[in-house]
């Protein structure tokens, strides 16, 4: 993966993560490490498609070396690697639905990864 020449690392963490046995959607399976990347990120339409386009490859590389990646606040995974990394993700869904039939409690998340 190259990144575009616009994006910024302003810095790296690596932060230990005990393994989640309470959260549905849970990215840490089991006792891990988790990278956290902080990014300068330019809000221009450009900037944007630049940030979707590096996301993407970060999490097809994390998808390859058998990871997950932690719940974006942006939604630039696509469908496809959303599933991939959180398997559960329709099975999320269902339950919201049997629960809020009504849809009242809604987010753009899940206006995007809902089928």
């Amino acid at each position: 993966m190259q990144a575009s020449p616009r994006t910024r690392l302003l810095s790296a963490t690596v932060r230990w993560v005990k393994k989640d046995q309470d959260s549905f959607l849970r990215y840490a399976r089991e006792d891990c490490f988790g990278i956290v990347l902080y990014l300068n990120q330019r809000t221009s339409e450009e900037g944007i498609a630049d940030a979707r386009r590096w996301t993407r490859a970060l999490v097809d590389l994390t998808l390859e070396l058998e990871g997950v990646y932690y719940l974006p606040y942006q939604r630039y995974p696509s469908s496809e690697q959303i599933r991939r990394a959180y398997p559960m993700l329709d099975e999320f869904f269902r339950k919201k639905k049997e629960r809020d039939p009504d849809e009242i409690f809604v987010s753009t998340f899940y206006e995007t990864y809902r089928r």
